[in-house]
């Protein structure tokens, strides 16, 4: 995930929190163990209503920012059905998980255009909602593709939704800067989906104990191969070298990357 970052000083006051924000960013907001995403523009002043009752604490938005932080509650609202609904989405026949996806994209339209219909939220802001949409899809897509070993861009089952929204993962430094985190999960899905497979399908057990050392260094150097932004890279080879020695620890090969990666991106 996109690490926790301090936006400024808080300010307890009897009516609020205060923060200094220098420029708009997702957020999130967290109660008890139920999160919900937050959109934060500077100068905005945003009520947060939050009625306790049976099972999540249920949220509402009110005052500046509150168009854009209600839709995002919907949004979560929608997904958290399709996980409620398709329990076993992960491990179902291709077919029936295409079913389970299209039927969401479609519920995602639907709400999306209701609100560019009737709501006064600004363009900019629906494309990205709209964006952070896709990105979605995009996350669900690449779980199942990783849960299966299914090579992500070779999925038959799963053609038209592949089409419709993952056909080309956006790498795009703006969602980063907008500390986005469902683009963070579709970063390291994508290690796991698209680049970790490429040194390890098709090897026994046996194999992948003996060679594993090496992985480390293939995975920096496929990542380095690519064409990615500047930041985009970056941000892959920082996850990837946490994932790497989340599994075997600081080892020689994982320290000369990481000696590597402080000299060429210092204020990482």
């Amino acid at each position: 995930e996109i690490p926790l970052i301090i936006l400024s000083t808080v300010k307890q006051e009897d009516q609020g929190l205060y923060f200094e924000l220098q420029k708009s960013s997702f957020a999130g907001l967290k109660i008890n163990d139920t999160y919900y995403p937050l959109y934060i523009e500077a100068g905005n002043e945003l009520s947060i209503s939050i009625s306790s009752g049976e099972g999540s604490p249920a949220i509402s938005f009110s005052g500046e920012g509150s168009i854009a932080n209600n839709y995002l509650t919907e949004i979560t609202a929608i997904v958290d059905g399709f996980y409620q609904t398709n329990g076993e989405f992960w491990r179902s026949d291709t077919h029936v998980a295409e079913k389970a996806l299209l039927h969401l994209q479609d519920e995602l339209a639907q709400y999306h255009q209701t609100y560019e219909d009737t709501s006064q939220l600004a363009p900019e802001i629906l494309v990205l909602f709209q964006q952070r949409n896709h990105l979605i899809l995009i996350d669900l897509i690449q779980q199942y593709s990783v849960i299966n070993q299914i090579p992500y861009a070779e999925t038959d089952g799963l053609a038209e939704i592949f089409t419709q929204t993952s056909s080309k993962i956006p790498m795009e430094k703006k969602y980063l800067d907008l500390r986005m985190i469902e683009y963070a999960r579709v970063l390291e899905l994508y290690l796991r989906a698209e680049i970790h497979p490429i040194f390890t399908r098709g090897k026994e057990a046996a194999e992948l104990d003996a060679l594993k050392e090496s992985f480390p260094t293939s995975s920096h150097e496929l990542i380095k191969a690519r064409d990615f932004p500047d930041e985009v890279e970056e941000y892959l080879l920082a996850i990837d070298m946490s994932h790497w020695m989340g599994l075997q620890g600081l080892t020689p090969p994982i320290d000369s990357l990481y000696q590597e990666f402080i000299k060429l991106y210092p204020t990482s």
